[in-house]
């Protein structure tokens, strides 16, 4: 079990950055909020102008603050271990500590420097990077969905994406601790043996899948509450991406089932047919400004379900890696405006129509509708119906930043938020097959008599809330029901559903196969596009060190020193 040093790591002079190891990077960036009176610290948010001004034109160190998870928790290790998981560790090359990128933001360029850390699948830092990467991919086809026709809207509001979170009744969460409630549903057997491959019998004790189950109805009321507008003989049709989460975020050994929902307020056809004639052409003359290079090949590993839903097996394959450069930026963007023009007609693409207010959708409406679907579901187990609680949050096409945040954390791993509450909470688990549960109650009670001594009245209802769950778990649950709990999240993947022309997304890209469009990474700072230049370097030589948590960006000026 590896314990983090509290001495200060011995590195570079200045703004010259090297590390020995992983531990010694870590304990870096535990030891930068101590110094930050000599390094200038500044607190920002998205878009803010202190943040863009440290970036633009400038060297920066960009992490995130989950690097600290990258060497587990000991309670985190216990549960892995319980398990029989001895590989969960991640490294820091100890030659080439950092990846090099470059960011474009209109006219200026901007370095990036990232530490080059790899590690075991089960590492919850690493779980964390396949989530990032995953948002970004996905963030890069939504802006091709959206297309050109978007980006111009004559009605002043600039918000494109709907983030809605849908919540569960907290009876829901009690029956989630059960063990036996978590059993996944099978396949159903046909009369001659065999297995049905899109039925599942779907049992009462099934949790998980009952949850799926309203989600894929609350996409089928889509229509009910957002205006679309559309001739309802055209054959339109909405996408969603939904991400079911099983715990809070921020004391994730108490379940809180919710799901988050990111919604393009735009639809296609259900059955597009492309122009292919004019497509072609423009694709042809995309060609001509597009250099493919190929740069060797790379090992890729994927899970595949084989059977049933519980065996899945891990298939190793090597892909070739081509590197593709464009040699006429503003041709190979104005072709890129006409194949986005020529597919939105071949396909159908239709926004929504916005009313004059800033709400386009009915949020009490969607409310009930909500609730209807989870009561139906639910009954059984609800004593009386209740109206849930639905958050909404706009997400603006110009701030493609919030966009990719949006899209990585609704596919975040509970093992992150686990070890992260470990690391402010230890010793809960205290062996491979015991824990103390009394120090999750001693750690909210605590909250809640600070958030009483500052009169804050949102954290004491909250941290109320919280006390009384956390109780009705203590005295209804064995031990072993609470010890399974926390062995399930550090292993369970987010279960991610996808729905409407989003099922099949690949037919509604400018580009599926790849073949011209070069993918935009965007910038979680600045918006802008960034590309990696494939190169590693032994030092970081960084005007800034950017660290990010969640929302926020804490910016140290590493020419101070420290």
């Amino acid at each position: 079990m590896v314990q983090l040093s509290l001495k200060p790591p011995e590195i570079q002079p200045s703004n010259k950055l090297h590390f020995d190891n992983l531990e010694s990077f870590c304990t870096y960036l535990e030891y930068l909020p101590d110094t930050q009176i000599a390094n200038n610290c500044v607190t920002a948010d998205f878009n803010s102008l202190s943040l863009k001004n440290c970036h633009i034109g400038n060297s920066i160190l960009l992490v995130d603050r989950y690097v600290d998870c990258s060497i587990p928790s000991v309670d985190l290790e216990f549960l892995f271990e319980s398990q029989g998981i001895s590989n969960y560790e991640a490294f820091l090359d100890p030659e080439f500590n950092f990846k090099h990128s470059i960011c474009t933001h209109g006219d200026s360029i901007s370095e990036l420097f990232s530490p080059d850390i790899t590690g075991d699948s089960f590492n919850p830092y690493i779980r964390w990077k396949t989530c990032v990467s995953k948002g970004s991919r996905t963030c890069s086809k939504l802006m091709d969905l959206a297309g050109a026709d978007i980006i111009d809207i004559d009605s002043g509001h600039g918000s494109v994406f709907l983030d809605i979170v849908c919540t569960f009744p907290e009876v829901v969460d009690y029956f989630v601790m059960n063990p036996d409630c978590r059993v996944r549903a099978s396949h159903k057997k046909l009369k001659n043996g065999g297995f049905h491959k899109s039925r599942l019998d779907i049992g009462p004790v099934n949790l998980i899948d009952r949850m799926n189950r309203c989600r894929e109805q609350f996409f089928k009321s889509l229509n009910k509450f957002i205006p679309v507008g559309l001739d309802p003989d055209v054959g339109n049709i909405f996408g969603l991406s939904s991400s079911l989460h099983l715990w809070s975020s921020s004391i994730p050994v108490l379940p809180n089932c919710h799901v988050h929902n990111l919604v393009p307020l735009f639809t296609y056809d259900k059955k597009p047919v492309y122009d292919s004639s004019v497509i072609d052409d423009i694709c042809s003359n995309l060609s001509e400004v597009v250099v493919a290079v190929n740069n060797g090949s790379k090992k890729v590993s994927k899970s595949v379900s084989f059977g049933s839903m519980d065996c899945v097996s891990k298939v190793v394959s090597e892909v070739k890696v081509v590197e593709k450069f464009v040699v006429d930026e503003a041709r190979y963007d104005s072709l890129r405006l006409e194949l986005s023009v020529a597919l939105s007609k071949s396909l159908n693409f239709k926004r929504c129509n916005w009313f004059t207010h800033s709400y386009p959708v009915d949020v009490a409406l969607l409310r009930e509708v909500w609730s209807d679907i989870v009561y139906s579901e639910f009954q059984d187990i609800m004593d009386n119906f209740e109206l849930l609680d639905v958050h909404l949050e706009w997400v603006p096409y110009s701030n493609k930043s919030k966009l990719l945040h949006k899209l990585q954390y609704k596919t975040r791993p509970p093992v992150l938020d686990l070890d992260l509450f470990f690391k402010k909470c230890p010793d809960v688990v205290t062996g491979y097959d015991s824990l103390d549960f009394d120090k999750v109650i001693d750690f909210i009670s605590y909250n809640l008599e600070v958030a009483i001594r500052c009169s804050n009245s949102p954290d004491i209802n909250r941290y109320e809330s919280l006390l009384k769950k956390a109780e009705k778990i203590r005295d209804n649950f064995s031990m072993e029901d609470i010890f399974n709990w926390l062995q399930f999240l550090s292993t369970w993947r987010t279960d991610t559903r996808v729905f409407g022309f989003w099922r099949n997304i690949k037919r509604y890209m400018l580009d599926p196969d790849h073949k011209f469009l070069i993918e935009q990474i965007v910038c979680p700072i600045c918006n802008g596009s960034i590309t990696d230049t494939g190169i590693k370097s032994r030092f970081a030589v960084v005007d800034f060190v950017v660290v990010r948590s969640r929302s926020k960006f804490f910016i140290y000026n590493a020419k101070a020193g420290g």
